[in-house]
């Protein structure tokens, strides 16, 4: 018998179709049986993912510590909205240190005939599978296994929405075929977000000017999305070496989601965030000015940003 606590933040696969029902609710609902396994639930929320704040994260974050630390689980299973799930999953990844497996899953649909309970068998089947160990914190959904720090949603309704370059796994005829490499985490120290941090994306034409606006505004940190692996006009640049002589902390990241980054003029000050999206470039800064790590993710984007594939 397998032991698996539940917890449940909302969203669409919660939704009854009139109101977000409760963890154990929303299982009965979905009718969702898996043999011999015992359940535990727990509720954390009961909203739209689009809803959720980077503190609501560091809050779920915290319940699945107390979860693996006081229960001691086989797995932990995190229902979730699917508009923020590749964030609220990046910064669970960021401060897990337990070895409990921690999956996030959704739905694209409501209800027992919607994705929610095919998404529910398949991630206690990667929850469960022995080789799922020291992976981190994983998403599944559709019958792929991603790993945290690489999902993002790429569609607003499809099924498969959810994508990564290379999943970390995929579920084929009730076996799961893993890949052999594993994912690039990023790990901090647990804290709550006491900065700002603005994203600014580049488009054609761009003179670099709302790179200085946003600085003005008082913020702590910018991430740059720049064009391909780290392009941009001299303005650009201009731009982006003015505002970290100011003291604002700079990171850059690729406007195409993923891959990676090395700037067509050198800049010492800025920091690459490789393979991130700006949503989890964004995350990643916000903690590491948070709790004082700025070092550990500079450690992190030297050993990655040689790397371009």
């Amino acid at each position: 018998m397998t032991y698996i606590h539940h917890i449940s933040t909302g969203g669409t696969i919660a939704s009854d179709g009139s109101r977000m029902l409760g963890a154990e609710s929303m299982m009965e609902y979905l009718n969702v049986h898996i043999e011999n396994t015992e359940w535990s639930h727990e509720d954390a929320d009961r909203i739209p993912s689009s809803m959720l704040t980077p503190t609501n994260f560091v809050q779920l974050s915290q319940r699945i510590h107390d979860a693996s630390s006081n229960r001691q689980p086989d797995v932990i299973l995190v229902t979730h909205g699917t508009d923020t799930m590749e964030e609220s999953a990046f910064v669970t990844d960021m401060f897990l240190a337990e070895n409990t497996p921690v999956i996030f899953t959704g739905s694209m649909r409501t209800g027992p005939y919607g994705d929610g309970p095919n998404n529910i068998q398949a991630a206690v089947r990667a929850g469960l599978d022995p080789s799922n160990k020291d992976r981190g914190v994983s998403v599944v959904m559709d019958q792929t296994i991603h790993a945290a720090i690489e999902v993002r949603k790429i569609h607003s309704t499809a099924d498969d929405a959810f994508y990564s370059r290379e999943p970390l796994g995929r579920i084929k005829n009730n076996t799961i075929h893993w890949r052999d490499w594993m994912p690039h985490r990023i790990q901090m120290p647990q804290t709550y977000p006491n900065h700002d941090v603005q994203v600014v994306r580049l488009f054609a034409g761009d003179s670099g000017d709302h790179i200085r606006e946003a600085a003005n505004q008082g913020t702590d940190g910018v991430i740059v999305e720049m064009f391909g692996a780290g392009n941009g006009s001299p303005d650009i640049f201009d731009a982006i070496e003015s505002i970290s002589r100011k003291g604002v902390t700079v990171c850059v990241t690729t406007r195409c989601g993923d891959g990676g980054i090395r700037l067509a003029r050198e800049c010492e000050s800025v920091i690459a965030l490789p393979y991130l999206d700006a949503p989890k470039a964004r995350l990643a800064l916000l903690f590491a000015l948070s709790s004082k790590c700025l070092e550990l993710l500079k450690t992190w984007s030297k050993l990655h940003t040689h790397n371009l594939y």
